[in-house]
């Protein structure tokens, strides 16, 4: 997954460098495609983030630790994809490699499968 993520890095053009990403003020639509939570859709997104940062932001992690991206960026572009990757590795009983691949094979369709709009109430969402 790691190395997924130093390869959409270096395909945007900013190397394998975190640095440049941290200096982005929105993530790049190309490595935002791939960090979306695969089947769970737009529904698993703002329900892995939402427990990510209130997790993290609990922990509550020296503001280096994370550097250069920060815990935003850093969430949104690699953690939460790593989370879905596990997540559907555990869903489909398959290893990670595998479950990673499921994620960005099934991308496209996933929020046909969850769809979530920001504006309609949604009790599954308000309970997170």
């Amino acid at each position: 997954i790691h190395n997924s993520f130093l390869d959409d890095l270096e395909d945007i053009g900013f190397g394998r460098d975190y640095s440049k990403l941290g200096c982005a003020k929105n993530i790049p639509l190309t490595l935002y495609r791939n960090t979306r939570p695969g089947y769970y859709g737009r529904k698993g997104t703002v329900i892995i983030h939402s427990m990510l940062l209130r997790m993290l932001g609990a922990a509550n992690p020296p503001g280096d630790t994370l550097s250069p991206l920060g815990l935003s960026h850093f969430t949104e572009s690699f953690l939460a994809r790593f989370i879905a990757a596990h997540l559907i590795a555990r869903d489909l009983g398959c290893n990670i490699k595998l479950g990673h691949q499921m994620m960005l094979a099934s991308g496209a369709v996933s929020n046909v499968l969850h769809p979530y709009e920001a504006d309609q109430e949604d009790d599954e969402i308000d309970t997170v």
